[in-house]
């Protein structure tokens, strides 16, 4: 008798899990809870970064930059579940407003190339948040990225990644990454948001090609590209 109502309970237990869901060791867990556990922690994860961001006067968003208020844009740009994407958009939208505020009172020095070509870049990342977001933004951060590509002369694409084209199979692995980050912004605001609003000089099928014939080593460790080919 015992037995039969253990067989019961199991049953009743295994009907009520619509989704399964198994662990390395096979066992069986409700896909549901995990859902909602798991909906519950990005939901605490976004409350706890954004007290951060704002804390002492959103001194930490204001160091951290365009990266800060990208987290909680991405959360909204993949998130399924509509709570989320809603929480996310608003901290996005605020943290995106105060940045660029913060950024426009704060311009970086006229006379110096890489922090006038890292504010640029600043600004594209905001830019396609906002763009994607349809902010009123939008427009005075295109306006001022459209005065920096002039002032700065960008549209000579050596100055704007810091490489030219023929310089590309000398990049060492280190740089690569903020390098293709940079190309892939620059493609996707000109091919995908705007009708080639800020054109360059070769794009990401131009970095890939090099790419193929990047060389790496992990040999030699006290060669400072020695974590990153390692890694790579």
């Amino acid at each position: 008798r015992g037995a039969t109502r253990q067989m019961r309970e199991k049953e009743e237990e295994e009907k009520q899990i619509r989704y399964p869901a198994y662990d390395m060791d096979g066992n069986k867990h409700c896909g549901d809870e995990l859902r909602a556990r798991r909906n519950k922690a990005i939901m605490k994860g976004m409350t706890y970064m954004h007290k951060f961001l704002r804390k002492n006067k959103f001194v930490a968003l204001y160091k951290i930059g365009d990266d800060a208020p990208s987290i909680f844009f991405e959360i909204w740009y993949t998130a399924a579940n509509s709570t989320i994407r809603a929480r996310a958009r608003d901290i996005a939208v605020q943290l995106t407003n105060k940045l660029q505020r913060y950024m426009f009172a704060n311009a970086k020095p006229l006379d110096d190339l890489i922090q006038q070509r890292d504010e640029f870049f600043a600004f594209m990342f905001i830019l396609r948040s906002e763009l994607e977001m349809g902010l009123d933004g939008a427009e005075e951060m295109m306006q001022a990225a459209k005065a920096s590509w002039v002032r700065n002369d960008f549209a000579e694409t050596s100055r704007l990644f810091g490489v030219s084209r023929a310089e590309l199979d000398h990049v060492r692995t280190g740089p690569w990454l903020e390098l293709l980050m940079r190309i892939l912004i620059m493609d996707y605001i000109n091919i995908l948001l705007t009708k080639n609003a800020f054109p360059t000089m070769y794009n990401l099928k131009d970095a890939f090609e090099v790419l193929r014939e990047h060389r790496y080593t992990g040999v030699n460790k006290a060669s400072s590209s020695h974590f990153q080919d390692s890694f790579y």
